[in-house]
């Protein structure tokens, strides 16, 4: 007795790996990330570009930890406060998608 049913077996015989067109967005995405992957050199390891995508994240979080303390970036209430660090920040969490 196998741990699959007879019918589980049958299903994976006929199964058929789509990797596209899941999302209206994939349309957008998908020639912009064909786009950095050609750029990427072959010999570059999966996890050192994953990595490096979280290096993004680290950095997102000691932007807002300094620039946004109490948050008087973001509300505009300390004059010589920059709106930068807070676009920064979301640009760099924005590079995990491309990252991964």
């Amino acid at each position: 007795m196998g741990y699959l049913s007879q019918r589980a077996l049958v299903g994976m015989k006929h199964y058929q790996y789509k990797p596209a067109g899941y999302t209206y967005l994939d349309v957008i995405h998908t020639p912009m990330w064909n786009f950095l992957v050609e750029l990427l050199p072959m010999w570059l390891a999966p996890n050192l570009v994953t990595l490096t995508g979280l290096s993004a994240v680290f950095a997102a979080y000691l932007i807002n930890t300094v620039y946004l303390v109490n948050f008087s970036a973001l509300m505009g209430s300390k004059p010589g406060v920059r709106k930068v660090p807070p676009l920064l920040a979301s640009y760099l969490i924005t590079d995990v998608m491309r990252f991964q």
